[in-house]
């Protein structure tokens, strides 16, 4: 464990016996693709690292549909905010491929490192990312229209178009899919994107910006 501490960012001004120390405060988890990394209700006790793969943060309205919150790649830490707050999951985590994980007792690591300057900072600025985070999904969902949600997708994360189903990124703008659909296909009938090969062409930038920048 202690090698692979070593090889990231976040603890790069911590010293040989800090590093041996965490180490014995974490485990390194492998998960498979669909598999819960947390349900919503369920208490915090360890900070998650992700260090390999994806994962969305997600909730279950009334009507058991799932509404996307966040989408995180490696290298990010997973709702941080319980463990700072010691609350419960407020959302459920589900892998999108597989992933790897260090779980880090939070209470151990706030006895021992919380003391850290640059840690603390590190952590911080990982939280003040999710509020970022955060503020955009309100501002999308409340209101940005469906086809301005497609277009900002577009502009901002065209390369997921080539590794991932198009049922799979309506969910994470919390469209229907054939909604997705429709509104993808008019796009390309007014020649303002090309898909080639699953590779998205951009044909006309300002015209998708317009429609959610407003």
């Amino acid at each position: 464990m202690k090698e692979v501490l070593k090889k990231i960012s976040f603890f790069k001004d911590f010293s040989e016996e800090e590093l041996e120390e965490l180490s014995k405060i974490c485990i390194l988890r492998t998960y498979e693709k669909d598999e819960i990394l947390f349900y919503e209700g369920e208490n915090s006790e360890y900070l998650h690292l992700l260090i390999k793969g994806n994962l969305k943060i997600y909730k279950v309205n009334s009507k058991g549909v799932e509404i996307v919150l966040h989408r995180f790649n490696a290298m990010n830490f997973v709702a941080e905010l319980a463990n700072y707050a010691n609350i419960a999951f407020p959302a459920s985590a589900k892998f999108l491929s597989t992933s790897s994980v260090i779980k880090i007792h939070f209470q151990s690591l706030k006895d021992r490192f919380l003391n850290k300057t640059s840690f603390v900072l590190t952590l911080l600025s990982a939280l003040s990312q999710k509020l970022i985070y955060m503020s955009d999904f309100v501002h999308n969902e409340m209101i940005l229209s469906a086809e301005a949600k497609l277009a900002k997708l577009l502009c901002e994360q065209s390369e997921l178009f080539a590794s991932i189903k198009h049922n799979q990124l309506a969910s994470f703008i919390n469209m229907a899919p054939e909604t997705f659909s429709r509104l993808l296909a008019k796009l390309k009938n007014d020649d303002i994107i090309e898909i080639n090969n699953k590779q998205v062409i951009i044909k006309d930038m300002n015209y998708l910006k317009s429609l959610y920048e407003g």
